[in-house]
């Protein structure tokens, strides 16, 4: 949808600083094609609110008192038929912020500060299908995926055993006890090892292991 269609985008803004709320609200509303139809600063009330209006785009804080952004985003979007989607307006660019928030159901991510061109594109952007982000969210996402599948790929090439080792590798447990588990020697335990780490290109097997869980950095 653009600023153009006849039917506005429903918007709702949950951000607990209320200077940042009036001022995107201000600029939502002062917007063709936007509608802001509340404006609140807590993850309940965003709940309560999201049942009485029907909303399109909800511009999500991740720091609310009471219950996190990531914490909320499922009732969020299990709130309707057809859920909004949300985009993630925050401080916080650190992975252990992003990634908790893309799983729990974000359709986009920007880092405050925001200007208003780029939220009100992101608001356009998100209700058309994509996923607006700020460029740094977008290189580390991206990132993430490259090695993901770079991951896959060298699983792949492991051998049923190998696999074997390293999923009770992953489990915690000492060379001695996979092998115990699996009735080989420890030095057979071992040399699965140094067969593992080669074809994974680690040293080490936490290294290995989070591979195996596609870790991340």
């Amino acid at each position: 949808m653009t600023a153009l269609s006849q039917r506005p985008v429903k918007v709702m803004v949950v951000e607990d600083s209320s200077d940042l709320r009036r001022s995107y609200q201000v600029i939502i509303d002062a917007t063709p094609g936007l509608t802001c139809v509340a404006a609140v600063g807590s993850a309940k009330a965003a709940i309560c609110e999201l049942r009485e209006h029907e909303t399109d785009v909800v511009l999500l804080d991740l720091e609310l008192p009471g219950m996190s952004g990531s914490e909320c985003l499922p009732s969020l979007r299990a709130q309707r038929d057809a859920p909004p989607e949300v985009v993630v307006v925050t401080l916080h660019d650190e992975p252990e912020w992003i990634y908790p928030a893309l799983e729990a159901g974000a359709t986009g991510y920007l880092v405050k500060p925001v200007s208003p061109a780029e939220l009100t594109a992101a608001i356009f952007a998100v209700h058309a299908g994509d996923s607006p982000m700020s460029g740094p969210i977008a290189r580390m996402v991206l990132g993430s995926f490259q090695r993901q599948r770079s991951n896959e790929r060298e699983l792949a090439a492991l051998s049923r055993r190998e696999r074997e080792v390293l999923e009770l590798l992953a489990e915690g447990q000492a060379q001695k006890e996979i092998g115990d588990r699996l009735g080989i020697s420890v030095r057979t335990v071992g040399a699965h090892l140094q067969r593992i780490y080669r074809k994974l290109h680690v040293h080490s097997a936490t290294a290995a292991a989070k591979k195996l869980l596609g870790g991340r950095p």
